[in-house]
């Protein structure tokens, strides 16, 4: 069973050329169960030197000097943070890049959202920087289940939409991912 291609999705190729020159650049893999539909979703471990910390996120990070393009941060990054092996032959495609916003500009970061698709799902085993792991069902990702929050940040109170998943909210940068994916994808299974 495979899950809905979208002419809209990025091709990983264009992505490494896109992303090539990029400082300060990010990836984030979408692991999908594509049987069960599910997308593996972590919580950030609680750290007050992160700013997202305990926050629901997608496993990502940082390029490493070593890694040779962004897809091999994302499968290096969900490797070490949630212990799930991906190799460039379950790469879907790729969602178009985000910019963060932080509180402190230097803190903003270029992230490129990569979608794996896995045909059974892999046994979950986090790190330090993980406090949680959640396999949500895709069906959870609809339009309608979206509600809003109220957040203070700096001196405003600002609205988001969000997603609650077991009493834990998705919001920020992750839902916005989440979202792009589902209006790109539909998240649904296409025989």
């Amino acid at each position: 069973m495979q899950l809905a291609r979208s002419d809209s999705l990025i091709a990983t190729q264009e992505a490494e050329e896109e992303d090539s020159t990029l400082e300060r650049a990010t990836a984030v893999a979408l692991i999908i169960d594509v049987v069960k539909k599910e997308l593996l979703l972590i919580r950030r471990a609680d750290d007050p030197r992160d700013p997202w910390s305990g926050h629901m996120a997608l496993p990502g990070g940082r390029r490493d000097p070593l890694d040779v393009n962004l897809m091999v941060t994302a499968c290096r990054e969900s490797l070490e943070e949630v212990g799930v092996q991906l190799s460039p032959e379950d790469c879907f495609g790729a969602l178009p890049r985000l910019k963060t916003y932080a509180a402190k500009p230097s803190m903003n970061l270029s992230v490129r959202p990569f979608i794996f698709h896995l045909e059974e799902k892999k046994k979950v085993i986090i790190n330090h920087e993980v406090s949680e792991y959640y396999w949500v069902p895709l069906e959870h990702f609809a339009p309608e289940r979206i509600e809003t929050f109220t957040k203070e940040i700096g001196s405003s109170l600002l609205t988001f939409p969000s997603w609650v998943y077991q009493e834990r909210r998705i919001w920020g940068l992750t839902q916005r991912i989440i979202q792009d994916y589902m209006q790109r994808c539909g998240g649904q299974p296409r025989s």
